[in-house]
């Protein structure tokens, strides 16, 4: 069967140097790596003989799903949400496989910068472990609460729209390897966590100012043995996260000379959801014995199947902005765009299915060995980013049409132009569905709706010659109102009643279709426990009511969950009544005999 659907749609474009979806202020870097730690923040208690501080926090912070109230400090390099464990064998293992005492001990919820045995030496004034905690509503030094704000906005993709309102600052200062054998060279590291949150999201940055040694197994000079862990564990032996390829590797010893998280060499971002997200670069080369694909840091997650969706990227490092990026949605392939060492960016191609699909990056035509899985969102179900005022592309002839798009997804200069174009996206009996530029009415007889599109009428110019823009798309729109007069010449003063009967005859006809659909659900409790092949429409459910003129009569719509063998499925079609009776009407097309054959059935006040 052939399917037409026909989108409106705007389209925006930008010059090279007005489109920035990377802002400027996070390309500056900061002048100072790690944060203050005066001498009152020194936290006496942690010494020689007493390794960790608790600490209740007055804020809860999310973990791996958890919510944290309490956190220890340990002088040994990392911060603990739970008890642990009285030892841990070397190397480390997270989770823990294997628990002695399950009264004394458990799998540790942890965060470890520097997951290593140490101590504090006495030669060393002020050498030991700080702690700050930063609680926004009460805290007077306006200065630091900005730095972290401003730190953590442009700290990483996706970080943009983070706001703190709690933070804690811990510093190790001058710590050496523990059991130092006397009389050998003092050796020291300090390095700084800081954990903030808003109690939705939590990120942790990492500083390393000095790394001197790297092992505790060595009492000479700290270098032999294996060296520190670095990464986080979620506890409940259920999930962790290793910094590889630097934890507990020679190679850590290079951390204060990576990361550049707001541009400093040190400085490491990290985003604690229930996996790990990684905002630095990560050297895949370093490892040629790495058996696993290293996993792409992106946002946004998800995009319309339309394409245009400008998606940030984390994973391989480009130290020369003139490299030759490449990223693929599943097959398709697209040009990359430079940002920084630790991003780069890429336009969604159209992807005319929905669902998950691989997204990898190469660099240099190098492999795609950096990946992660990218959703594909119908039209129908991601928010629409342009959006007709007051209802008018409903009416058949408005008085005023006004469009409203959200112009910060395109670039941060208001006043670039944009290209506004009517697009159409048609299935055949061909394998691949194609999106079709409209220019002409006759290219739409069988179709009733269509969306609007914006995309930057200067797209940006890689130095291959690419155009880059992203596109904003509007929902599915019927266009009465701007064909009306086309085909009122062309079919008369009955136009519409002609296209529907022209559909549904076209319809009617295709057997594929009519062979292949499943049946609809008999009733309210049918269409509730059939969640496999039925979900609830998203606006016209008993819980939102949300149902318009075309369901006014309806309690619960449901469509289709999966497509039929065919290619077929129920798309916002079937209602039920409070009677349980199903509504043999279409939602789209519709005539005017179903509209006022719909309005004569009892209206169901809202709940």
């Amino acid at each position: 069967m052939a399917h037409l659907l026909w989108l409106l749609a705007f389209a925006c474009f930008i010059h090279h140097g007005q489109f920035q979806s990377v802002p400027k202020e996070r390309e500056a870097p900061q002048s100072k790596l790690l944060y203050p730690h005066d001498r009152q923040y020194l936290l006496d208690t942690i010494n020689r003989g007493q390794a960790i501080k608790r600490i209740p926090l007055p804020f809860r912070i999310p973990f791996f799903g958890f919510d944290m109230r309490y956190i220890w400090i340990h002088r040994d390099g990392y911060l603990l949400f739970n008890k642990g464990l009285l030892d841990y064998p070397s190397p480390v293992k997270f989770p823990v496989p294997y628990i002695n005492d399950p009264v004394r001990e458990e799998d540790p919820s942890l965060i470890a910068p520097w997951f290593s045995r140490q101590d504090i030496p006495n030669s060393i004034d002020l050498a030991g472990v700080y702690a700050q905690v930063v609680h926004f509503s009460l805290e007077k030094n306006e200065s630091l609460k900005e730095r972290i704000r401003k730190d953590f906005k442009y700290a990483m993709v996706g970080s943009a729209d983070f706001e703190p309102r709690n933070a804690i600052i811990v510093t190790w200062k001058n710590l050496t390897h523990a059991n130092r054998s006397p009389g050998v060279p003092l050796k020291t590291n300090t390095y700084q966590a800081v954990v903030a949150t808003d109690e939705i999201r939590t990120y942790a940055m990492f500083n390393y100012d000095s790394i001197n040694w790297i092992s505790d197994k060595d009492n000479y000079d700290g270098i032999k043995g294996v060296p520190a862990f670095v990464g986080f564990n979620a506890g409940n032996r259920t999930r962790a996260f290793e910094f590889v390829p630097y934890s507990q590797n020679p190679r850590i010893s290079r951390l204060p000379s990576l990361g550049f998280g707001n541009g400093l060499k040190g400085r490491f971002y990290f985003q604690i959801n229930e996996e790990i997200l990684s905002g630095s670069c990560i050297e895949r080369y370093l490892d040629v014995n790495w058996s696993d694909r290293p996993k792409l840091t992106f946002f946004p997650r998800h995009g319309s199947m339309l394409g245009g969706t400008m998606v940030n990227i984390t994973g391989p490092c480009v130290y020369d902005p003139e490299s030759v990026i490449r990223c693929k949605f599943d097959t398709l392939e697209v040009d990359g765009i430079y940002r920084n060492l630790n991003t780069i960016s890429c336009v969604s191609p159209p992807v005319m299915y929905h669902g998950y699909v691989d997204l990898s990056v190469s660099i240099d035509q190098g492999p795609f060995l950096f990946y992660g899985k990218y959703y594909v969102v119908p039209p129908g179900i991601t928010e629409a980013d342009v959006n007709v005022l007051n209802g008018a592309d409903k009416l058949e002839a408005p008085e005023r049409f006004t469009i409203e798009w959200k112009n910060e997804k395109l670039t941060w200069n208001t006043g670039a132009p944009v290209t506004i174009s009517l697009w159409g996206y048609k299935e055949t009996n061909e394998t691949y569905p194609k999106l079709t530029y409209i220019d002409e009415p006759g290219q739409i007889r069988h179709s009733f709706w269509f969306h609007i599109a914006i995309n930057l009428t200067h797209p940006e110019i890689t130095k291959d010659g690419g155009r880059h823009t992203t596109a904003l798309w509007s929902d599915p729109l019927p266009l009465g109102w701007y064909f009306r007069h086309q085909w009122q010449r062309k079919y008369g003063n009955s136009w519409k009643k002609n296209i529907c009967e022209d559909w549904y005859l076209k319809e009617k006809n295709s057997e594929r279709f009519n062979t292949t659909l499943s049946r609809c659900p008999c009733t309210l409790e049918q269409a509730k426990q059939d969640v496999g092949r039925f979900v609830p429409d998203l606006q016209c459910n008993e819980i939102d009511r949300k149902c318009e003129t075309f369901h006014r009569p309806a309690y619960h719509c449901v469509t289709s969950g999966r497509p039929a063998i065919g290619g077929g499925g129920h798309t916002h079609n079937r209602a039920v009544t409070i009677f349980t009776e199903i509504l043999l009407k279409m939602r789209i097309p519709y005539t005017v005999e179903d509209l006022q054959e719909l309005s004569n059935l009892e209206n169901i006040p809202p709940k």
